[in-house]
Parts: structure tokens; C-alpha cells; sequence
């Protein structure tokens, strides 16, 4: 009777340890058969009918138990949860949005997992609350690398200089490019930092991320272009089109009795685009193409704000 009780209890150790490795890893039925011999004062064999036999009981329990494309099983939800405040919950959300702005693995990760096993523990009315609340959005300081600065360095002044650069940079993972350009500014953009070239055979300004760039050679030549505004055209209808007074920076490129065809020269991307959406629906831009997928981004921003 004494050796069965022991069985017994040592059986319901084994259960609660392993609700324990589910609840924090993923893991295949040879991990878990591996797992319990190894905490077995026995050394006993484990079968995989056993380790089913135990997931069983916790689906039992109504553990929620999922299985992944690699076979590996975690539990998604506990059946008991914590009623957490509003307030906690949006501490949470901010945590888990900034942890896209870290950069070293191991805090990422242990952040990542935290909130992971707290919205286990959370009811249905909470984890429908954390999913959909709006965060502030975070920003933060940006820390550079020794390379960054000594290239911030080398860009600028090559400005002040006014001499033509050879920029090495990385247009995707297996993709390394090679521009011969004239230096124009340096721009900061939240944690974005971007080095703003004239190409003078394209006749148009390039924006580089400072992340992608690899190597500034500067060249004997003495720099032609300093910038070369871009030039955006979009067409303005209805009463937009009858009230509408041109910028000092923009010209009629063409009118019909319903619509007219604005061409907008050097006027600040960002402005221009926010300027744009004020039009709504009276106002489309033609060209160029990438500040039409910018307008699209940026009212589609702006509609998940009132999902």
C-alpha cells in the first residue's frame, strides 16, 4: 500500500511537471519522454502511449493544449485566469510594442516570453482588451554603433566638402549595390536615419537607411547636383478643384471643367502626403508611384487607430 501511494504521488509530481515545461516551451512527445526519465529517481522508460496519457489528463482538466507544425506541444490558456485592471493591461500592451525596439536577443526574448505566459493567465474579456487597446506610440533613443557614427561622420563631410562618393550598401540579405552620387543632407526621422544622395544620371534624390549602408569611398570628382527636388503630380476634382489656390511651389498642368492636374515641385514629402489625405476622395495622386503607396499606408495607419 505504501509503495502504491508512492506511485501515485510521484505520478502527479511527474504531471505538474510537465504542465510546468508546457506552460513555459514547446516541446515533442521525444522531448518529454526524454524530460521524465531524466527527473525519474528511478530511471524508468517512458513510452510515448505515456506521454499521451498525460496530455490527455491536462486536456482533461481543460488545459489548452496545441500542437505545432514541428509536433510540438505548449499550452495556450490555463482554465483558471487573473482579472487584471485596465491600467495594468495597458502597461503590458506598451511592453509588448516595445520590445520591437530591442535589439539585444536575450532581453527581447525574456520580455517576449514574460508577456507570453502573462496572456496565458488572462480571461477571454482581457486578451480581447490587450489585443485592441492603443498604446502611445514609443519612441526611443537611438543608440548607434561605432561603424554608424564614423559613417554619419564620413557623409557629412563629404557635404561640407562637396565631393562626389561611391556608397556601398545592402539593397536586400544576398544583394550588395554600388552608387556613384553627390551627397545632400542627412535625415532623422524617428528612430530612422536615412542619408539623402542626388543620382544625376536618374536625375532624382535617393534615400539610403544608415542600417543598409556598408562603406562610403569619397571620390575625386567635385559633387553637380546638391538636391533635385521631386516632382509629384495629382489630380484635385469636384469643389476641391473649383476652390483650390496653387502653392508657390506648384503649376496648372492641365484643367477640365471637373478636375485639374497639379504639379508640385520640392515640397516636403511627409507634408505633402498629410496634406493630400485632407482632400479625401477629391484628390489622387499620379505620380510618382512611391508616394502613392505612401497616401495608401498612411490612411490605412490611420483607420487601425478606430478598429
Amino acid at each position: 500500500m505504501k509503495n502504491r501511494k508512492s506511485t501515485t504521488t510521484f505520478a502527479s509530481y511527474r504531471l505538474f511537471m510537465l504542465l510546468k515545461i508546457l506552460f513555459e516551451n514547446k516541446a515533442t512527445v521525444k522531448d518529454i519522454v526524454v524530460y521524465l526519465e531524466k527527473i525519474d529517481p528511478t530511471n524508468k522508460t517512458y513510452s510515448d502511449i505515456t506521454v499521451y496519457k498525460y496530455l490527455n489528463s491536462l486536456r482533461s482538466m481543460d488545459f489548452d493544449l496545441v500542437r505545432d507544425e514541428q509536433n510540438r506541444y505548449t499550452i495556450t490558456k490555463l482554465p483558471y485566469t487573473f482579472k487584471f485592471p485596465k491600467e495594468v493591461l495597458s502597461v503590458l500592451k506598451s511592453i509588448n510594442d516595445y520590445t520591437s525596439f530591442i535589439e539585444e536577443t536575450t532581453v527581447k526574448n525574456n520580455l517576449s516570453n514574460f508577456i507570453s505566459m502573462i496572456k496565458k493567465r488572462l480571461n477571454d474579456e482581457d486578451v480581447d482588451y490587450f489585443e485592441h487597446v492603443k498604446t502611445e506610440n514609443i519612441t526611443t533613443e537611438r543608440v548607434y554603433t561605432q561603424k554608424e557614427l564614423e559613417l554619419i561622420k564620413n557623409f557629412e563631410r563629404n557635404v561640407k566638402e562637396n565631393f562626389k562618393i561611391c556608397i556601398s550598401y545592402k539593397e536586400d540579405k544576398s544583394t550588395v549595390k554600388r552608387l556613384i552620387v553627390s551627397p545632400v543632407s542627412i535625415e532623422y526621422k524617428e528612430n530612422k536615419v536615412y542619408f539623402v544622395v542626388s543620382d544625376s544620371a536618374k536625375c532624382k534624390n535617393i534615400f539610403l537607411e544608415l542600417e543598409k549602408i556598408i562603406e562610403i569611398e569619397q571620390l575625386p570628382q567635385k559633387a553637380v547636383f546638391q538636391s533635385i527636388p521631386v516632382t509629384v503630380l495629382y489630380e484635385i476634382s469636384g469643389r476641391l478643384k473649383r476652390r483650390y489656390v496653387l502653392k508657390s511651389n506648384e503649376t496648372l498642368a492641365s484643367s477640365t471643367e471637373d478636375t485639374a492636374v497639379i504639379i508640385n515641385k520640392g515640397e516636403d514629402k511627409d507634408k505633402l502626403i498629410k496634406r493630400l489625405i485632407g482632400y479625401c476622395d477629391l484628390c489622387k495622386i499620379i505620380s510618382p508611384k512611391e508616394y502613392k503607396e505612401d497616401l495608401l499606408n498612411e490612411v490605412e495607419n490611420m483607420l487601425n487607430l478606430y478598429e
